[in-house]
């Protein structure tokens, strides 16, 4: 190979047959050379062979695909070509030896590190396979990468992330030992700030060994293929600088103990799930599942190949919350640090306009948490006024500015309880799968009773919503009970809009409440325009035709595989003048709705006349498929984001972040019918035999339970 560079011109034209017949065949993926065809020319032949003449548009977009195939081809050559100018550069930069004196320096330092977890040392083994040693120490000191995983540990706290699994002391002293946090001096030339393609050949160049097919493909990535004149120029470049002998055995320990940082971090910020409340993973469960343990390994390999200035962006949350939430933590965890705030005696009673010591301690309290900046002047009127009704309306409370016993007993919540708060609902943003919603979505937070509709990562409209109420229910029919009609949280898009709906009852309302109500007044369904019938299936239903009274208002909105949970309007506006408005069997009541609908067709181009037309043709149902679905998210967080950026502390109205502070995750909903917890005061106690004979003969719960009639 030493004789490669004087032999370029018959590479670069010469040898074009030798690359087409092997090289090309292989990177063009048709294996065997040997096996390889020409396509023949076209020639006139059968009239029923002959293709029929093609208007300018076809014959536009088969010159268009024709170009790219053949700049596909040329493409593909150019790397070929440049493939042994690659590998010569690689062999003349390396010692004899050097990569089985790192091989074996790897072997060991992956056996120790991951002596007690096969599965992750599997995953680190496939890891360095792609990457190579010395991407985060080289030389005795740490690379700019490397120093980039470390100071992203070192702001573990920062974002709410135990920082248990990394053991940060063992981490630090690794650190101390390669003279902390200075960058090797001698990185390759395309480390940091350079260009893809300088970034990568280095990569290519300063790697203990050279594998041709992963060079291929990396190569492939680049939007033009580099020149044999940029490889040469690299290799001198990396030659002067002494890379290939500055990656050592002794740097591989260190390496690895930083590439493992780098493994905890994805996991933590990518993969991981402990918040739920419903899906948990746990880290073994993502290295050790076959597609899961790709995807990381992706995501890790991304990180690696990439800029080491924006390495750790990758792992940045999509959430579009995210980086606000992160602020918020970190001036709760400021207020925490410095001491907290006073409590104040609960027993007080402010109202605007009072005067006094009282007044100043209060004032006192409020500018600890950033509310107020005025003087302690005792007197609680003007900007203080104004300070304690932002606090009553950022902390779940009526913004009366009376200052009683609701208001005192959240100010006394230590700053250090706030900024758990804070730190759960980053995480449970890092689980979030809003970063699969498209670039116009729709998101409802549960504790937050909001409608929030994103476009470009901005709110762009607030709608306040109803949810499913957290009381106990019971289900005859399933033989089920708990906290039935909580609003579930998924992913899904809304697709149809339907104007006056008519109302299918669920047959755990006709079955339960419905009888109720008829027990209670044999008129009911005349009066609320409910009436029996029969489906095409032969099953029977009630129905509430639309109009006036129709518990779905004007408008509903159609989700898909949302078990059957969509929003829609009502029949009782008034209940959106309450503070907490879970009130719904979990379907989301939205405020003024038929606003939000007209808006929303609007947006999918509906005709204005259209819209209006339907919903003046009372006597008439009319949906709208929309030609974009909205993609539309639910989560649960109970610190969400005012239009100001300031938090906005909610009810956990659920008790979702009550279970995970106790450990009670994924929480305990439902339960069979007659059992003793998550019962509804109206549901005897039931034998649990009683039950399962039930449901072994298909039958409901009585509505009247009587052990004597009802045991089996």
């Amino acid at each position: 190979m030493g004789g490669l560079g004087s032999n370029r011109t018959f590479l670069g034209v010469g040898a074009v047959g030798l690359v087409c017949g092997s090289l090309l065949a292989v990177a063009l993926g048709g294996g065997d050379a040997s096996r390889a065809e020409v396509t023949p020319p076209l020639t006139d032949g059968p009239a029923d062979l002959v293709a029929a003449p093609l208007d300018q548009a076809d014959r536009a977009a088969a010159a268009a695909e024709a170009q790219t195939q053949a700049a596909a081809q040329q493409r593909a050559l150019a790397i070929a070509v440049l493939m042994p100018v690659i590998e010569s550069a690689h062999q003349r930069l390396h010692t004899p030896g050097e990569a089985e004196a790192l091989d074996g320096a790897l072997k060991d330092a992956l056996a120790a590190r991951f002596e007690k977890d096969a599965a992750r040392g599997g995953l680190a083994k496939k890891l360095y396979a792609t990457i190579g040693v010395g991407r985060f120490v080289r030389g005795g000191r740490l690379t700019a990468l490397g120093r980039a995983v470390v100071e992203r540990v070192g702001e573990l706290a920062r974002h709410g992330v135990d920082p248990a699994p990394y053991d940060v002391s063992s981490l630090d002293a690794v650190v101390a030992s390669l003279g902390g946090a200075a960058i090797a001096p001698e990185e390759p030339a395309g480390d940091a700030g350079q260009d893809d393609t300088t970034r990568l050949l280095a990569e290519l160049l300063d790697g203990s060994s050279f594998d041709a097919t992963h060079a291929t493909a990396r190569l492939a990535t680049l939007s033009a293929v580099p020149t044999a004149a940029q490889v040469d120029a690299l290799a001198a470049t990396l030659r002067r600088r002494g890379v290939g002998g500055v990656v050592g055995p002794k740097d591989v320990s260190p390496d690895v103990r930083v590439a493992d940082a780098l493994v905890q971090l994805a996991l933590d910020f990518r993969f991981v799930k402990k918040a739920g409340p419903f899906e948990l993973r746990r880290a073994e469960t993502v290295i050790e599942k076959r597609k899961e343990g790709a995807a990381l390994l992706a995501t890790l390999e991304g990180i690696v190949e990439g800029d080491p200035a924006t390495a750790m962006a990758r792992l940045a949350p999509p959430h579009p919350l995210y980086a606000g939430m992160l602020a918020v933590h970190d001036r709760y965890r400021g207020y925490a640090a410095a001491g907290g705030c006073k409590d104040l005696p609960t027993s007080w009673r402010i109202r605007p306009g009072a005067k006094g010591d009282e007044v100043k301690r209060l004032q006192a309290r409020l500018a600890c948490e950033g509310y107020y900046d005025g003087p302690l002047d005792g007197v609680y009127e003007g900007a203080a006024l104004a300070a304690g009704r932002a606090y009553q309306r950022e902390h779940d409370l009526p913004a009366e500015g009376n200052i009683f016993e609701d208001t005192l007993k959240s100010m006394n919540v230590p700053m250090e309880r706030r900024a758990d708060q804070i730190a759960l609902t980053l995480q449970r943003m890092r689980e979030s799968d809003i970063g699969t919603m498209a670039d116009f979505f729709i998101r409802v937070n549960l504790p937050a009773f909001e409608l929030q509709v994103f476009e470009s990562g901005k709110v762009i409209r607030r709608q306040r919503v109803i949810v499913g109420t957290n009381r106990l229910d019971d289900d005859k029919q399933k033989l089920v009970q708990g906290h039935l009609n909580r609003t579930d949280l998924f992913t899904t898009r809304l697709y149809e809009v339907i104007v006056h709906p008519a109302w299918i009852l669920p047959a755990r309302v006709e079955h339960g409440e419905l009888q109720g109500k008829l027990a209670d007044d044999p008129e009911y369904l005349a009066k609320h325009n409910i009436k029996q019938h029969t489906l095409d299936s032969g099953k029977k239903v009630y129905i509430q035709g639309f109009g006036d009274g129709n518990v779905l208002g004007e408008v509903k909105f159609l989700l898909e595989k949302s078990n059957a949970i969509y929003l829609h309007d009502t029949d009782k506006p008034a209940l959106f003048n309450e503070r907490r408005r879970d009130f719904s069997h979990g379907c989301m009541r939205v405020d003024e709705a038929v606003d939000f609908a007209k808006w929303i067709l609007a947006r999918d181009g509906f005709s204005d006349d259209e819209v209006r037309r339907s919903f003046k043709m009372t006597e008439y149902q009319r949906g709208f498929d929309l030609k974009q679905p909205i993609d539309l998210i639910t989560e649960y967080m109970s610190v969400d984001l005012n239009d100001d950026g300031r938090p906005v502390f909610l009810s956990d109205i659920y008790r979702y972040d009550r279970d995970y502070f106790e450990g009670k995750l994924p929480p305990q909903v439902t339960t069979r019918w007659g059992a003793t917890e998550l019962r509804p005061r109206w549901v005897p106690r039931v034998p649990q035999e009683t039950v399962d004979a039930w449901r072994a003969a298909g039958k409901p719960a009585p509505r009247n339970y009587d052990p004597a009639k009802d045991a089996p």
